[in-house]
């Protein structure tokens, strides 16, 4: 069992104003100063991997269109702005999770998961994390695939299983207003899968203040 703030696995910060786990409440601030309420609230975003891609994909750079020009929904990203969450808002960042769309076969599934890397950049180019994508869980969707090609699924699953990415003392990197940020996927050799492309989602987990 997790425990921590939110059930995330991170410890409560001190002298930082940050009401006690469980209390629902404003946060006090100067006179003129935003009010700031937090959430547990996670970000997401998609990108299309196509077949024969060999070019990274950029997740969270654009909220309004895919790749090839197509519209994104609801269903597609959460994000309002592009590489930053605006503001006055400020997002404690625990770690992520990923999702591909259901339906796909074993084979995309292998192929997508045996060929990409995952990164996370802070700012224009420094990357705070590069690793297989294998190391990413799916958190939300199926858990996997059977030897004979059937999904195994017992409900959705389990937000405890994510990357963790806080301190080694277990504090949440926080990204400011103004703080650029995005995910890369990096394809390691030309993927071999559905002519047509899948979906891939990104998830954030963790705390976004936002004013009232």
């Amino acid at each position: 069992m997790r425990g921590g703030f939110g059930n995330l696995g991170i410890e409560q910060g001190q002298g930082e104003g940050v009401p006690p786990v469980g209390v629902e409440y404003v946060l006090a601030t100067p006179e003129g100063a935003a009010v700031l309420r937090p959430l547990r609230y996670p970000f997401y975003d998609t990108t299309i991997l196509d077949n024969g891609m060999t070019v990274d994909r950029q997740l969270f750079s654009d909220h309004k269109k895919f790749e090839d020009g197509s519209n994104k929904t609801e269903c597609d990203t959460n994000m309002t702005l592009d590489n930053t969450i605006g503001h006055p808002s400020l997002y404690d960042l625990v770690g992520f999770t990923g999702e591909i769309e259901w339906g796909v076969s074993q084979a995309d599934f292998n192929d997508i998961y045996t060929k990409m890397t995952f990164r996370w950049i802070f700012g224009q180019n420094t990357i705070f994390t590069r690793t297989t994508l294998k190391k990413v869980p799916q958190g939300i969707a199926p858990v996997g695939f059977n030897s004979g090609g059937t999904i195994i699924s017992a409900g959705l699953g389990v937000l405890g299983n994510f990357y963790n990415f806080t301190t080694p003392d277990r504090k949440a990197r926080r990204i400011d207003s103004v703080e650029q940020f995005r995910n890369e996927l990096h394809p390691c050799a030309a993927l071999s899968i559905t002519a047509a492309g899948r979906k891939w989602t990104t998830y954030m987990l963790g705390v976004l203040y936002s004013n009232l």
